[in-house]
């Protein structure tokens, strides 16, 4: 069994237009990436939407999320 379970097909149900853009644009981003610490990030942040964990109210793109995050975590 996995330890993950893929996410329902209705996921988007109920999130921001910005949450989902987010996550359709993390997918493109995936496909040509092939740092595995970059897609395990992204990947986090994909789940976090689905779950409802995180919500974005403003659009931003993978590399500025991986940008944001970068200088979060050297504070």
């Amino acid at each position: 069994m996995p330890s993950k379970l893929p996410p329902p097909a209705n996921w988007q149900i109920g999130k921001t237009g910005a949450s989902i853009k987010f996550h359709n644009d993390v997918r493109h981003y995936l496909e040509s990436c092939n740092d595995e610490t970059v897609r395990r990030r992204l990947k986090e942040a994909q789940r976090q939407i689905e779950t409802g964990e995180s919500v974005l109210y403003i659009a931003i793109t993978p590399t500025q999320f991986l940008a944001d995050s970068e200088e979060v975590s050297d504070s």
